[in-house]
């Protein structure tokens, strides 16, 4: 067990060698505490780790640029994704290949459609088997998923898991970014090690940017260009450079805080 809590510039190097000395095969963790180690130990310009084989991920959606950082500091890994919750009703992994699998035996899970113009975007509503006391009958997590379909209309694959439905950036216009989306934004940015939507009012939202060790004004001209490309003209984002991004009392990485 590695403690997030401790983990900075001058204790990184304490874990990169406890790791290899382990010769750990595999990590599981928050996505944004093992971003942020690798993002760390770049800075630190530490090398690869070989042994670890297989990195896994939960509570949080990963985006692009986490999965960047982590695979040069772990070259070998395979890096996949897990999706449960403490309500227990709905479990799913992917696979080797990187497709998501319902876990039937511990939930039933079903996909509602968010609205009849995004038939693809849906809530994930689950009903667990495992919880005898307080049984959870079609629950819905607050979390989405892009899904496809069969010819026979039932969900045949999930495309994606999209956060959670109140994780939006709502602009001037109405429009709702959602996570997924806002994910794209920082999708090629391995100079950035954390980053955080800030949204103050109906057009005004400061993005938080963590700068990593090779952080430069090339970095800052192509984010800008991101999110001209995403956000609405009426929109005012302000990059914020902070040293470190608010987390929830469980230690999460919200993508997205609403003031």
């Amino acid at each position: 067990m590695f403690s997030s809590y401790h983990l900075t510039k001058e204790t990184v190097t304490l874990y990169h060698k406890e790791i290899e000395k382990r010769g750990l095969p595999w990590l599981h963790g928050y996505p944004s505490h093992i971003a942020k180690f690798a993002a760390l130990a770049a800075d630190m310009e530490l090398p690869p780790i070989e042994c670890v084989k297989y990195v896994t991920t939960g509570a949080e959606n990963v985006l692009g640029n986490q999965v960047a950082i982590m695979q040069k500091i772990f070259p070998n890994a395979l890096i996949r994704q897990h999706y449960g919750l403490n309500e227990g009703v709905a479990n799913f992994s992917q696979d080797k290949e990187g497709k998501w699998h319902v876990d039937d035996d511990f939930c039933y899970v079903e996909f509602i459609p968010v609205d009849d113009a995004h038939p693809n975007v849906c809530r994930i509503i689950g009903t667990g088997f495992s919880n005898d006391a307080f049984v959870l009958v079609r629950y819905d997590t607050g979390d989405l998923a892009t899904v496809e379909y069969d010819s026979t209309g039932k969900v045949s694959d999930i495309v994606s898991i999209d956060g959670r439905s109140s994780n939006v950036v709502t602009q001037h216009s109405g429009h709702n970014i959602n996570e997924a989306s806002l994910s794209i934004v920082l999708h090629d940015f391995m100079n950035i090690s954390e980053a955080q939507f800030h949204q103050k009012s109906a057009t005004d939202v400061d993005l938080w940017v963590v700068k990593g060790h090779k952080y430069n004004s090339d970095d800052e001209a192509a984010l800008r260009k991101s999110l001209d490309k995403t956000f609405e003209p009426e929109m005012n984002i302000n990059i914020v450079y902070v040293d470190a991004v608010e987390r929830t009392k469980s230690g999460k990485l919200k993508l997205v805080v609403t003031e």
